[in-house]
């Protein structure tokens, strides 16, 4: 089963994400608001799918993705 992680610091976008993605067979499994938050699931998880906000409140979301690469 894929895996997913959200990482959105906006509510709003996290409950209409989660409610788009519940008709999908791919299920939502981690969610964070913040790059930071993100980084233990990350590494304990490995999610298949990463949806990530390009706006965090603690760091630049490409910036965090570089770092993940």
């Amino acid at each position: 089963m894929a895996v997913l992680l959200l990482i959105d610091d906006h509510p709003l976008v996290e409950v209409a994400l989660e409610a788009a993605l519940s008709q999908s067979p791919i299920p939502v499994k981690l969610l964070s608001a913040s790059s930071e938050k993100a980084a233990r699931p990350l590494l304990e998880e490995q999610p298949d799918i990463i949806v990530l906000d390009i706006g965090l409140p603690d760091s630049d979301g490409l910036e965090f993705l570089r770092r993940l690469k």
